[in-house]
This record gives C-alpha cells, sequence and structure tokens, in this order.
C-alpha cells in the first residue's frame, strides 16, 4: 500500500533489457515492451507513483552507462 522511490521492479526489469540495446536490437525491444508494461503494472496496482516509475528507469540507466564504461576502460587497460 505504500510506495518506494525508486521502483526496484522497474530498475530490475530496465536492467536486465539494456543490455540487448547495442547487439540484439530485436531482442531489446521485445524486452523494453515488456519492462514497460511491467512497470505500467505497478501503477494500475497502486503500488508505486509515476514519479518512482521514472526514478527506476533512471537509475536502470544511469547503472547501466557507468557499469558498461567501467567495463569498457577495464578491457582497454
Amino acid at each position: 500500500p505504500t510506495n518506494c522511490c525508486p521502483s526496484l521492479h522497474v530498475a530490475t526489469v530496465y536492467i536486465c533489457c539494456l543490455p540487448y540495446l547495442y547487439e540484439q536490437k530485436g531482442k531489446f525491444i521485445c524486452l523494453f515492451l515488456w519492462a514497460s508494461a511491467i512497470a505500467i503494472s505497478t501503477l494500475t496496482t497502486k503500488q508505486h507513483y509515476f514519479i518512482d516509475i521514472v526514478a527506476g528507469l533512471g537509475m536502470a540507466v544511469l547503472m547501466h552507462f557507468i557499469f558498461f564504461w567501467f567495463f569498457r576502460i577495464r578491457a582497454r587497460a
């Protein structure tokens, strides 16, 4: 009945689909749509507010780019 900002449901599903962004665009689109359906379902069941969803997505994107950047730098060294 209470919200939690950011939504870890949303962050987790988007973190799982973001690695497909670069190599398998078809899978990425399907997984992104599925992740968006899960994000919307947290709103419709009144588990979260809209800001929780936006914060979860932002956290997922930030973590994705930090880790991909970090591992690319380490791979070059």
